[in-house]
């Protein structure tokens, strides 16, 4: 998907980014079942944990600082804050599930997974799954949209300049 303006694909690009760590996080689940848990020495596994405790610690919190901080407002002052709060109401539910799967990724990168750690792992993973791929579809098919609309040049040349000082 392209669009005309930079912002909406630099966001994109984080999406597709986001979505392929999770399509091998869900391939690790169902490799591994609720109560097996894999080796960590298994050089497939600690690539999957590293990728995905990377992409849920720093890019997601980055990703949802940015919008929140420096994006919904401008949609906001441009009477489109809509879909800016209910965005930011998914991030407050998808954040801390997000945090809690990075932490276990890295320890069972680290230490392997104890049965129970696995249980976890693997529980809170699948909703995190569910809820982060509901997520970047909406902002797919309606936030990436309309910033392509509502937002001026400089706007876009802003918001971009933020956006890579960020990263």
């Amino acid at each position: 998907m392209q669009f005309g303006r930079r912002i909406p694909n630099l966001l994109h690009d984080e999406h597709v980014a986001t979505m392929s760590a999770l399509e091998k996080l869900e391939g690790l689940l169902g490799r591994y079942r609720l109560k097996q848990p894999p080796e960590a020495a298994d050089p497939d596994v600690a690539a999957v944990l590293g990728q995905v405790a990377s992409a849920l610690s720093a890019e997601m919190t980055t990703h949802f600082n940015f919008e929140e901080e420096v994006l919904f407002p401008v949609l906001m002052s441009r009477g489109e804050g809509d879909i800016g709060e209910l965005l930011a109401e998914e991030h407050a539910a998808i954040l801390p599930l997000g945090e809690r799967v990075s932490a276990l990724a890295t320890e069972g990168r680290r230490d392997g997974f104890a049965p129970d750690a696995w249980a976890e792992f693997h529980r809170l993973s699948a909703e995190l799954i569910e809820r982060l791929v509901s997520h970047v579809q909406k902002e797919e098919l309606s936030l990436l949209a309309l910033l392509d609309d509502v937002l001026e040049d400089e706007d876009d040349a802003r918001l971009t300049e933020e956006f890579l000082m960020r990263r």
